[in-house]
C-alpha cells in the first residue's frame, strides 16, 4: 500500500469504541464488548432505568465484565437561558426535533414504556405522508417534561445531576445552533 493508505503507529492505540444504543440488542451488545454505550437524547430516564441499565447489565454479564469497563455517555435535550422566556423558547424548539425522532419505530418501545405508542404510530404515518409541519403539535407538554432537561445555566447543572447521577458517567448537551455563553455557568452549577 501506499503510505497514504498505510498509516504509522499511534500516540494512543486503544481507541475506545462505543455503541450507539436504544433498544435492548444493541445495549446489551455494549455491555459485553463495546468500550462505552452511547445513548440517544431521545430517551427518558425511566427508560434509562427500565430497559437500558437491565440490558446493559446483561451484555456485561455475557462478557464477563463489571460496570467499570463500560462507559455510558447520553446526548441530553437541554433547554437552558437566563431568563423563564429563554428557557421557555429553547424548550419549545425541541417538540419539532423530539416528533421527528418519535416518528422513527426504533423509539417505540420507548413511546410504549410511557403510554404515548399511539403517538408515536401517528407521527409515523405523518412522516410517510411527509407532514412535517403537523408533527410538532403531537408532542405533549408531558412529553417534552419527560425528554427536556430545563434551567437557567446555573441550575441546569444541578438538574443534570439530579437527573443522571448513577445512570450515566458523562452527559453531552444536545443543544444545535448554540451560540449562548453561559456554559461557565452551568459548570459552576455542576459542580455546586
Amino acid at each position: 500500500m501506499t503510505p497514504f493508505f498505510s498509516p504509522r503507529p499511534i500516540a494512543t492505540p486503544k481507541i475506545p469504541i462505543y455503541i450507539a444504543g436504544v433498544n435492548r440488542l444493541m445495549c446489551g451488545l455494549a455491555g459485553e464488548i463495546g468500550d462505552g454505550l452511547h445513548i440517544h437524547p431521545l430517551h427518558t430516564v425511566r427508560y434509562l432505568r427500565d430497559i437500558v441499565r437491565p440490558s446493559l447489565e446483561t451484555g456485561m454479564q455475557r462478557g464477563e465484565r463489571s460496570r467499570g469497563d463500560v462507559d455510558v455517555a447520553a446526548s441530553v435535550f437541554a433547554a437552558a437561558g437566563h431568563s423563564t422566556e429563554e428557557i421557555r423558547h429553547a424548550k419549545e424548539t425541541y417538540r419539532e426535533q423530539i416528533a421527528f425522532y418519535a416518528s422513527t419505530r426504533t423509539y417505540q418501545r420507548l413511546m410504549d414504556l410511557h403510554g404515548w405508542g399511539d403517538i408515536c404510530e401517528k407521527l409515523h404515518d405523518l412522516s410517510l405522508r411527509s407532514e412535517w409541519r403537523r408533527m410538532a403539535a403531537e408532542v405533549t407538554d408531558e412529553m417534552l417534561n419527560e425528554f427536556v432537561v430545563e434551567g437557567t445555566w446555573r441550575e441546569l447543572g444541578a438538574e443534570l445531576n439530579s437527573r443522571y447521577a448513577g445512570l450515566v458517567d458523562r452527559v453531552r448537551l444536545y443543544r444545535p445552533y448554540d451560540k449562548d455563553r453561559g456554559w461557565r455557568e452551568l459548570v459552576k452549577g455542576f459542580k455546586a
